[in-house]
């Protein structure tokens, strides 16, 4: 999803604390002629119901998570407007550890698997 990173230091202004989130691509946000609902992020379409919106979630600098929503309504109307199609390409890889060794060769013993686990995935939406 086209997306853009907002970043404000929030020690410049007391009036302004956003910080840090994600927000849809102003190309989105134009081609669909959606608003900014006041003191948010979030997304209001042209009758007011809401378009889109972005949550985070911070604990820590290890424990965070930026999410951007649209409605699906939405989202199909921009791609058949611009002839376009939303690719999500998923990569990662998994391994699995244990306490002792042990354990993990009892496990890959009764689970004969690679260790070490790699996948990824394309998904193609669109009209």
């Amino acid at each position: 999803m086209p997306v853009m990173e907002y970043n404000w230091e929030d020690y410049h202004s007391s009036t302004n604390n956003a910080g840090h989130i994600t927000i849809l691509a102003k190309e989105i946000v134009n081609q669909l002629n959606l608003v900014n609902q006041p003191q948010t992020f979030d997304l209001l379409d042209s009758d007011g119901n809401i378009a889109s919106l972005s949550l985070k979630y911070h604990r820590d600098y290890n424990n965070s998570h930026n999410f951007v929503y649209i409605r699906k309504d939405l989202l199909d109307k921009y791609l058949i407007e611009t002839k376009s199609k939303y690719i999500w390409i998923i990569w990662g890889e998994r391994e699995v550890r244990f306490k002792t060794v042990e354990r993990q060769k009892d496990f890959f013993k009764a689970n004969p698997f690679e260790e070490y686990q790699v996948f990824q995935k394309v998904i193609e939406y669109g009209k």
